[in-house]
């Protein structure tokens, strides 16, 4: 559906500000990237990435988004050698009910292994980033 007419935007986004290391092989918040946003009865754009580095070849990494305690979508990768890296995206374009929400980000990883994603600017892909967009009318 295209957007018309000279509409505001909102948007939030969060960013990874410390090293994480994923080792919980179930599913597990990523507190960091749990944003709260007050919307009208609008289109919501959310974009989940991130830039993860596996400690050990050939074990799964998954994210999920939930909206409101609702998972809405689904996403995974994993690396056939030892410190491989992967780029993980996450999107989802929804109109939100007037009120609060709640958007989270899960991951949970195969056991023996790990993974490690450190705030942007490192020389690597690692980062992660949670942007959200309201497209008021």
């Amino acid at each position: 559906m295209p957007l018309t007419g000279g509409g505001d935007t909102q948007t939030i986004t969060t960013y990874l500000a410390t090293d994480l290391t994923l080792t919980a092989t179930s599913e597990t918040e990523i507190t960091q990237m749990t944003t709260n946003i007050t919307t009208g009865n609008s289109p919501v754009l959310i974009i989940f990435t991130a830039g993860i580095v596996h400690d050990v070849a050939g074990k799964n990494i998954f994210f999920r988004l939930k909206i409101d305690g609702t998972q809405k979508e689904s996403c995974g990768g994993s690396t056939s050698w030892v410190y491989g890296e992967h780029a993980i995206a996450l999107h989802r374009l929804e109109v939100f009910s007037a009120g609060s929400h709640t958007i989270k980000i899960y991951y949970q990883i195969d056991s023996g292994g790990s993974a490690k994603c450190r705030p942007a600017g490192y020389p690597l892909l690692e980062h992660m980033r949670l942007t959200i967009i309201e497209f008021k009318s």
